[in-house]
C-alpha cells in the first residue's frame, strides 16, 4: 500500500509504532522533525541515502490544528491539497483563490477511514498557536486544519516522483490557544526540554489545552494507523 510512512519525531512517532505493531506490519518509518526547514533537511538526507525511492508511495502521519469549526479535537482528516502562507508581496486575502497543491486522496484511505474528512489544508512555516490567528487564516484562506511539514514534504519529493498521501489527527480546535513554544523549538526540528517547560508553566491554561488536546489526538492516531495497515501483507 505504502512505502514508507513519515511521521514527525517524538510522540507522534511512537504512536504510529503502536498502531504498527497492532497491526503486525513491518512498513518503514522515517521520523520527520518539527517545522520546514528541519524536515527538508532530513529528507535530503534520506533522498542521498536512497531511504526514499524514486517513484515510491509515502503516507506522511502525525496531528494538525484545527482552521475550521466542524473539526474538533480528535477528528481525522485526509489531504486533498494544501496551501502556503503567502509571501511578503502576496496578502493574505488572495490566498482564498490561489489553487492547492493536489495530494494522493485514494480510495484505500477513504474506505479504511470511513469517519475521515476530506480537506483543504494550510501548510506554515511557524507556528499558529493562538485562537485569534487561526479565525483569521480560516476566513482569509478557507483552509480547514492547519501543520508545518507539508510544504516541505512536497518540494522535497515531488521532484523524485514520490507519491504523497497525508492523513492527520486534530490536536487542537479552532477556539483554543496553544501556548507558544515557538522558541522551544531546536534548528533541528527537536524541542528543547527546559524551554519548553518554561513556555508551559508562563502560559499554564494554553498548556492545559495542548497536554489534554495532544493525548487524545495520540490515542486516535495509534487506532487510525491500525485500521489503515490491519490485514496488509
Amino acid at each position: 500500500m505504502f512505502d514508507r510512512i513519515l511521521v514527525p519525531q517524538g510522540a507522534e512517532a511512537a504512536a504510529v509504532k503502536r498502531g504498527l505493531k497492532r497491526a503486525k506490519t513491518s512498513t518503514v518509518i522515517l521520523p520527520i522533525a518539527m517545522g520546514p526547514q528541519a524536515t527538508e533537511k532530513r529528507l535530503i538526507l534520506a533522498l542521498d541515502r536512497g531511504e526514499l525511492p524514486r517513484g515510491s508511495r509515502v503516507l506522511v502521519l502525525g496531528v494538525a490544528g484545527s482552521l475550521s469549526p466542524q473539526l474538533g479535537v480528535g477528528d481525522v482528516v485526509i489531504y486533498e491539497n494544501f496551501i502556503t502562507l503567502p509571501s511578503s508581496s502576496e496578502s493574505l486575502a488572495a490566498m482564498a483563490n490561489r489553487a492547492g497543491i493536489a495530494q494522493a486522496c485514494d480510495s484505500t484511505l477513504r474506505s479504511r477511514l470511513p469517519e475521515a474528512q476530506v480537506i483543504r489544508a494550510l501548510s506554515s512555516d511557524r507556528l499558529i498557536h493562538s485562537a485569534q490567528e487561526k479565525a483569521q487564516l480560516q476566513a482569509a484562506t478557507g483552509a480547514q486544519a492547519v501543520d508545518m511539514e507539508a510544504a516541505a514534504i512536497q518540494s522535497s519529493l515531488s521532484p523524485k516522483a514520490i507519491q504523497i498521501s497525508t492523513v492527520r489527527v486534530i490536536s487542537d480546535d479552532l477556539a483554543m490557544d496553544l501556548p507558544n513554544i515557538e522558541g522551544a523549538i531546536n534548528e533541528d526540528g527537536g524541542l528543547d526540554v527546559v524551554k519548553m517547560a518554561v513556555a508551559m508553566v508562563s502560559q499554564p491554561k494554553a498548556a492545559i489545552n495542548l497536554i489534554r488536546g495532544s493525548l487524545k489526538a495520540l490515542k486516535v492516531l495509534e487506532d487510525v494507523v491500525y485500521r489503515i495497515f490491519e490485514s496488509v501483507a
